[in-house]
């Protein structure tokens, strides 16, 4: 009876002295004097360092903590409401847009993101052009934002002329106006004289979708007003570059060596109107036929 009451006593004992050790460790570790942070998984940064311990560690559990970020602040994540993170459904990995020094204010860093910000971009307020509180898989065209600067545009009006929608065609993210086209990126760049020609000569009714690049369809009237030769009577060829460039209309060359008759010895000091009889310019003769033609043969 004695021997198993002073088992009870040394059992108790150690208990009263295990669980004093263990009261005095919790204590040092939360006064921070003996338990070195540092040289765990998550080193505390910031506002962390004068956190509680318990604020992290609930019901006093120090091993596995989880270390991302949500497992504290998933309350803040939740009750966030400028933007509602849940309803834009924002990432949990909280870091991305705020830091351990404060957590407020956040700044969310958007050039890492598929839509660096440039130009005007910068400036703008987030809810510009997350109007439908959408963050997460946002349209990144600029119509998706600049759908109504197309639609409303008068000159000359987007809609009507059918404007391709890619609005970096003529506008820079610098700012909106200006725009400026870079006709040498379409099929038709400008050369010569067409670079300083105001555009509605080319672009009658405001058409600039599908314009034609046949030289004609824009010079018809200098073809058929010409008169020294007439083009119309000479039956000429329509195609413009066969005696004019963009340099200027006038003078006009036409060079004989580009046809399928290239002119050698006393072909080139022979008049048009030898070969050219009855002022016809679309006839092809072979050697043989401009001999006989000529009394050479």
């Amino acid at each position: 009876m004695i021997l198993r009451e002073r088992r009870t006593r040394t059992t108790q004992l150690l208990a009263s002295r295990h669980i004093a050790f263990s009261a005095t460790r919790l204590i040092r570790l939360r006064g921070g004097t003996n338990f070195k942070h540092e040289e765990t998984a998550f080193p505390l940064r910031g506002a962390h360092v004068a956190t509680a311990c318990a604020d992290c560690h609930t019901n006093q559990v120090f091993k596995s903590t989880p270390t991302h970020c949500v497992s504290c602040h998933q309350a803040s994540f939740t009750s966030a409401s400028n933007p509602n993170h849940g309803a834009a459904g924002f990432s949990t990995d909280c870091q991305s847009c705020h830091t351990p020094t404060q957590w407020r204010a956040s700044t969310f860093v958007h050039n890492q993101s598929r839509f660096p910000m440039t130009g005007a971009h910068r400036i703008q307020d987030c809810n510009t052009c997350h109007t439908d509180n959408v963050y997460v898989g946002k349209s990144v065209e600029c119509m998706s934002c600049h759908r109504n600067d197309f639609t409303i545009a008068q000159n000359p009006n987007h809609v009507q002329n059918n404007f391709p929608q890619q609005c970096q065609t003529c506008h820079n993210n610098v700012a909106w106006r200006p725009a400026t086209l870079n006709h040498s990126a379409t099929r038709f760049p400008l050369t010569g004289a067409h670079q300083a020609t105001a555009c509605a000569d080319c672009h009658r009714n405001g058409q600039y979708t599908n314009t034609p690049t046949i030289c004609v369809d824009c010079h018809q009237t200098n073809f058929t007003t010409s008169t020294n030769p007439n083009h119309v009577q000479r039956n000429f060829s329509t195609s413009c570059v066969q005696c004019h460039t963009t340099s200027g209309w006038r003078p006009a060359t036409f060079d004989h060596n580009t046809t399928q008759f290239a002119l050698t010895g006393r072909h080139t000091a022979t008049q048009c109107q030898q070969c050219h009889v009855n002022n016809n310019y679309q006839l092809a003769f072979n050697t043989i036929e401009l001999r006989i033609k000529n009394g050479t043969l």
